[in-house]
Order: structure tokens, then sequence, then C-alpha cells
């Protein structure tokens, strides 16, 4: 059967995994000009530049491909004060949920939109995440759990260490006149 992986032994010597993997790739290249050859008409064939075969994601790809989208979408938290850190746990949530061995990493990227950045963003908006926090995303019970830290707002310009100064006491409003609903003017001397 056409696009069947290639039996027989595969030698440790010499290239090791590298070259079982090359040898892998040539056989299935063959394998599908054949059935390429046994479905389509010479004619059309013969406009085709080439045939181009694409593994399937690994395990280490997939962690690679969340990390980039994490990357990414920190670095444009970062423009808001906001920093993001996600968990093991919640990286490979991500990853069962994501990936379609059909689709490949696609549907992975619209869970990161889905799970984290959504989230986030409600959260953004509700004002639960506010410029200087830090946020953690991990994974309790098949479920993503967001964690956020406080930081403590400072004066522009003041160190780590130094204390803000007491803030200047503000002026009292007016007084109100309860009665007629509006303020009362300072009596003229």
């Amino acid at each position: 059967p056409p696009c069947e992986p290639p039996r027989g032994p595969i030698g440790l010597g010499g290239g090791g995994a590298a070259m079982a993997e090359e040898t892998d790739q040539k056989a299935m290249e063959e394998q599908v000009t054949a059935a390429a050859r046994e479905f389509f008409r010479p004619e059309f064939l013969n406009r085709l530049d080439g045939i181009v075969l694409f593994r399937f994601l690994g395990r280490d790809d997939l962690r690679r491909i969340v990390d980039l989208e994490i990357a990414h979408l920190a670095e444009r938290l970062k423009g808001r004060g906001i920093q993001l850190r996600l968990t093991t746990a919640a990286k490979d949530h991500l990853i069962e949920l994501g990936y379609n061995r059909t689709f490949g990493a696609r549907p992975l990227r619209r869970a990161v939109e889905a799970w984290i950045e959504d989230r986030l963003s409600d959260e953004i908006l509700k004002g639960r995440v506010r410029p200087g926090d830090a946020v953690r995303f991990d994974v309790r019970d098949r479920s993503f759990r967001l964690g956020v830290r406080r930081s403590r707002p400072r004066p522009p310009g003041a160190s780590e260490k130094a204390a803000a100064p007491p803030a200047a006491p503000e002026a009292a409003p007016p007084p109100r006149d309860e009665t007629a609903g509006r303020e009362t003017a300072p009596a003229a001397k």
C-alpha cells in the first residue's frame, strides 16, 4: 500500500537515528511519488515543481511552538507593564488541547488565544490584572488557574529600597448644601 512506512532492519552503527530518519524519508518519498504516478496523469505531474513531504510534529517541536507563542504574548504584555509566565504543566495542557496531528500547529495557536490570551484580556478588562502585576498560569484538575502577584507601585525615580514620601494632603472639597444639592459659595467679606 502507498504511504506505508518501510520495513526492515535499521542499523544503529554509522549514522544512528539520523541515518534511519534519512532512510525513512527517502523511502517515503519514493512511495509518495509512485502513488502520485498511479493517481495523476503525466501531464499534470509534469507541471509540478516537486512534492514536499512534511514530518509530523514531535513533542519537542510543539513545546518550542508554545514557547514562541507565549514569548510573543509576553512581549506584548511587557508594553503594558505585565509579566507572564506559564508552568510546564500549563504548556503541556495547551499542547493537549491544541495539537491536531492532521492540522499541525495551527490549532495550537488558537488554543493559546482561547485559553491564555482571551482569559488574560478578560482579567485586564475587569481590573483584576493591572500594570506592574506578574501573571502565572498553572493547571489543576485539568483546568487553567491564573495567579496574580501584585507589585507595589513606586513613584517615578524612586529606588526600590527607598519608601515613597508621604502624599500631600488634598484640599477639602467645598461644602455642599444638602437641601439644594449644589455647592455653596464661600461667604464674601
